[in-house]
């Protein structure tokens, strides 16, 4: 599923959608915490929009900033970034990262696509030891054409997955 790019029309910025940001037909917007376009639920379902705890929704806020400018350093032109953070059912929660950077060679109508989907399950396994599972999944699409190679056309995907468990308090890790 390659990613599309939404609008937020109260804080006037582009947001990447996903199906972490997903409520039906709307997604939700990292910068104001708003569906778009607008959800306007059944009378007695207003509790069933999905929203990020206040925790959450800060640390979203933040990661939003921080991984911007990351990907402004690392990418210079032409990407979107967005971050989205959920609860989980697990005494944990998760987190989606994305990036969507484009670029169109000389000669070329089509934009080549870069995507990357990395999503992280934090789980609280036991006293001060945490799980982590990442899964990373990008999708490259290519597409040129010129007089020297033709018309070029190629995609492809790769995903990985890592899982750690790991101390949370450094002091024990210090004395294993």
């Amino acid at each position: 599923m390659l990613l599309e790019l939404g609008h937020d029309e109260k804080e006037g910025k582009p947001f990447l959608k996903c199906e972490y940001n997903l409520y039906g037909d709307s997604y939700r917007s990292p910068w104001s915490n708003q569906f778009f376009p607008p959800v306007e639920p059944a009378e007695g379902q207003e509790d069933e929009l999905i929203y990020p705890s206040q925790d959450l929704l800060e640390m979203e806020q933040k990661a939003n900033e921080v991984f911007s400018r990351y990907a402004k350093l690392y990418y210079d032109n032409n990407f979107h970034t967005s971050v989205y953070f959920f609860d989980t059912d697990d005494n944990g929660f998760g987190s989606c990262w994305l990036v969507k950077k484009t670029m169109q060679y000389p000669g070329s109508s089509e934009d080549s696509v870069w995507d990357s989907i990395h999503v992280v399950k934090t789980t609280n396994d036991a006293v001060n030891k945490a799980k982590y599972k990442v899964t990373s999944t990008v999708f490259l699409t290519l597409s040129s054409n010129n007089a020297v190679q033709g018309a070029i056309d190629m995609a492809g995907n790769v995903t990985r997955f890592k899982e750690e468990l790991v101390n949370l308090d450094p002091k024990q890790d210090a004395s294993t």
